[in-house]
């Protein structure tokens, strides 16, 4: 499977293998070219849904100044913007794992369950102080609260496999709905942030060329990943997924219930404040 992954994946793992001493040999050829997927039409049509919903947020936000995560930016972000996501943590804190000297390139998924609990491995990561507060303030923030509903000994529920799809669906509908309350609050800057960070994740499909659509297809058109062209389950995962896991109303065996209750009651809410929001909601519920 490794083999035919984008080339950054194989070179990341190689390059933490190489930290610890000398790459074995049967790990996966750098050099290989990457295999490539298409969409199909049942995702297309879900990935538009997903690109008009990032249209909506047409709020235009200020430039600011650059946040450090390694230096306590990121754990603020979870706690004092707890209010932007829909999930509290069940029970204890969760950890943050400062790794200052561990190169920040190397870092692919942060969140995991450690023997300490629900825990955010933190690098020297840079970004603008809003963007930092909606990746640990919503997305990885959600993490950290659905991981704090599973026993230390389940963690692969939800870390690997199908449950880490879920999870993040889970998240990226945690950023959907603090785009939308942004947008009915006129919060420009999160809205901003948002709707870039949905493009970005649209933008990992292999999406057909469609130029007449929408901007934010468009958009995600022009910004392809490479990195995730050869892994469209997972790519899709923050896109169409989202609009999936909205369209069953976040019942799914791996979502607890108050959970899935608070995302409701908020959706609700927002669409009751705004007949935009509540028209693509509704399209998302039932796309005929």
């Amino acid at each position: 499977v490794l083999d035919q992954a984008d080339r950054s994946f194989r070179q990341r793992l190689s390059a933490i293998r190489e930290l610890f001493g000398h790459v074995p040999t049967f790990y996966p050829n750098c050099s290989l070219e990457q295999a490539t997927f298409e969409v199909d039409n049942e995702d297309l049509e879900d990935s538009l849904l997903f690109a008009k919903f990032a249209d909506l947020l047409v709020l235009k936000g200020e430039k600011h100044p650059l946040a450090y995560a390694i230096d306590g930016a990121g754990e603020q972000a979870y706690f004092n913007h707890g209010n932007l996501r829909p999930t509290q943590p069940k029970a204890s804190r969760p950890c943050f794992d400062y790794r200052p000297d561990f190169p920040h390139e190397l870092r692919w998924r942060a969140w995991l369950m450690s023997p300490s609990g629900p825990t955010m491995v933190i690098t020297d990561e840079r970004m603008p102080v809003v963007q930092l507060i909606v990746c640990y303030g919503v997305h990885n923030g959600t993490h950290l609260d659905h991981l704090s509903h599973f026993s230390r000994s389940e963690p692969s529920r939800i870390e690997f496999g199908e449950g880490i799809l879920l999870s993040e669906s889970l998240a990226m509908s945690a950023e959907m709905l603090a785009g939308a309350e942004a947008l009915t609050k006129g919060n420009a800057d999160l809205c901003d942030v948002v709707r870039d960070n949905l493009i970005e994740r649209l933008g990992r499909i292999p999406l057909p060329h469609i130029t007449d659509y929408s901007a934010g297809y468009v958009s995600a058109q022009a910004k392809a990943s490479r990195e995730f062209r050869s892994l469209p389950t997972f790519a899709s995962a923050y896109s169409v997924g989202a609009v999936r896991l909205i369209r069953k109303r976040y019942a799914d065996p791996l979502i607890p219930h108050e959970i899935a209750s608070e995302f409701l009651k908020r959706w609700d809410a927002v669409c009751n404040e705004n007949r935009e929001i509540q028209s693509m909601y509704l399209a998302m519920l039932d796309p005929r």
